[in-house]
């Protein structure tokens, strides 16, 4: 019987208790994008791709310097982020992309740095990655692609005040609550969107709505009859949808629809082409 490994063992990941340290193994071999420590002694070390295999394959006890440790400890505990990190990279590196100079600023910044440049979203430069299969998108990261689609729509108008208006799945959400409560109070962001609508001309709206972690979107115009939904699970609109719109826009005469109407879109799921996010989905709806 194999005798366990004596003396202090490191706290590997979120374990408090002592570990076998020839149990301890990493099943990925990782690059490092960017990795800051500050000791208490306020020496900081940077590791610029760091790469770490650390096995035993004889079950012989390991030894590694106490820098190397917090390096093995800090990919356990940011698994995610450092993989996503890694293929990220990974993909930017192909020769097809002219992102040379930008991609060499990329390179320097910690993974954990939030995005810079938009307006009400953050999440982490790592989470990118999401983008690259499409299979999965987060909540924060279509409400980036939200924004950055208005921007671009900003970009090319030459009003003072866009046209269009992307709200984020957070407008239906908070929304859809305060409808439900007693009194109906709008909220400091509904009543700004509102005065936007009373001031401007906007003449085309999209909301982008999460329901159980599924995306669908709704779409009109000014003077419009009605909302589009596009739904990649050919869900029906959800059923008091209309009800929280009409609540919401009440007394903007040019947004006083009627009903929503439900538009063929591709089916989510295997061979039907419509495979990718249900998030990426609803944002090419409205796109």
């Amino acid at each position: 019987m194999r005798q366990p490994a004596t003396g202090i063992t490191p706290n590997l990941g979120n374990c408090n208790r002592k570990i076998d340290r020839t149990e301890v193994q990493f099943s990925l071999v990782l690059w490092i994008f960017s990795v800051h420590r500050t000791e208490p002694a306020n020496t900081t070390y940077e590791y610029h791709f760091v790469k770490v295999s650390p096995t035993d394959h004889c079950g012989g006890t390991l030894t590694y310097p106490h820098i190397k440790l917090q390096l093995f400890i800090l990919i356990n505990n940011n698994e995610v982020a450092v993989s996503s990190t890694c293929k990220l990279v990974q993909h930017l590196e192909l020769p097809h992309f002219e992102l040379r100079a930008i991609f060499e600023d990329l390179k320097k910044q910690p993974i954990n740095s939030a995005i810079c440049g938009l307006y009400g979203t953050n999440f982490p430069l790592w989470k990118l990655r999401e983008l690259l299969d499409e299979t999965w998108v987060g909540e924060d990261v279509l409400n980036g692609l939200a924004e950055l689609l208005y921007f671009h729509q900003a970009a090319e108008s030459t009003s003072v005040n866009p046209p269009f208006l992307y709200l984020q799945t957070s407008f239906f959400t908070d929304a859809h609550c305060l409808h439900k409560q007693h009194p109906m109070l709008f909220s400091q962001e509904v009543l700004e969107l509102r005065q936007h609508l009373f001031n401007t001309n906007v003449l085309k709206i999209g909301i982008q709505a999460c329901d159980s972690d599924h995306y669908s979107t709704y779409v009109t115009s000014a003077n419009a009859v009605k909302f589009d939904h596009g739904d990649t699970m050919h869900n029906p609109p959800l059923a008091d949808a209309l009800q929280v719109f009409q609540w919401a826009f009440k007394d903007i005469p040019v947004f006083s629809q009627e009903r929503i109407d439900s538009e063929q879109v591709a089916c989510q799921g295997h061979g039907n082409g419509g495979d990718s996010s249900s998030g990426l989905a609803a944002f090419n709806f409205v796109e």
